[in-house]
């Protein structure tokens, strides 16, 4: 893993950690994954750890200090959201983005930030896959991930209560028309 940073805003850093694949070329375009961790979105949680693939560059934004969630907001300059905005132009400023886009992928918190993301900037996300989240939101905001290959997970037990949101996002984007249909894995337990 290496850890970089970038001015987000005048007197403030947006930390995030890289893992690179073997035989990394930074002039050779890649796929990125942006992995989104759960509760503060300060760490580096052991989800976005086991993701290592051979091709692509996962990217693993951490949250600074005294900033909001990355999922609250509305992409208002110094709100959540913005800052995973900020870090998503940083990325394709510094680096050779495949496409122009990133696969988002977030556990709880960090599922709620890669959904509600997606359904502000679409044409960065290439896909989304969301580990336990709960977007509310009106449902036009559904309509703007039409195109977006989505896959959610949830425990029928989940201790955070994200179970039924889950079920509640699911139901929300097959009233929406979501194409291609997303797909919702339930475990139980």
């Amino acid at each position: 893993m290496v850890r970089q940073s970038f001015e987000v805003m005048l007197g403030r850093s947006m930390e995030y950690e890289l893992l690179l694949p073997q035989n990394y070329d930074p002039s050779v375009p890649r796929p990125w994954l942006i992995s989104v961790s759960g509760v503060e979105q300060t760490h580096v949680n052991y989800f976005s750890r086991r993701l290592q693939l051979d091709d692509w560059v996962i990217a693993v934004p951490l949250r600074p200090q005294h900033a909001p969630l990355l999922f609250e907001g509305c992409g208002q300059e110094g709100d959540g959201i913005w800052h995973m905005s900020e870090f998503c132009r940083h990325l394709l400023g510094q680096y050779k983005v495949e496409g122009g886009s990133f696969l988002f992928v977030g556990v709880s918190n960090g599922g709620n930030a890669v959904v509600r993301f997606a359904t502000l900037w679409p044409k960065l996300c290439r896909g989304i896959v969301a580990v336990t989240a709960a977007l509310h939101g009106p449902p036009e905001s559904l309509r703007r991930l039409q195109g977006i290959p989505i896959d959610m997970y949830v425990g029928t037990n989940d201790e955070c209560g994200f179970y039924q949101p889950m079920l509640d996002l699911e139901e929300n984007l097959r009233r929406a028309f979501q194409t291609p249909p997303a797909l919702l894995t339930v475990f139980e337990g």
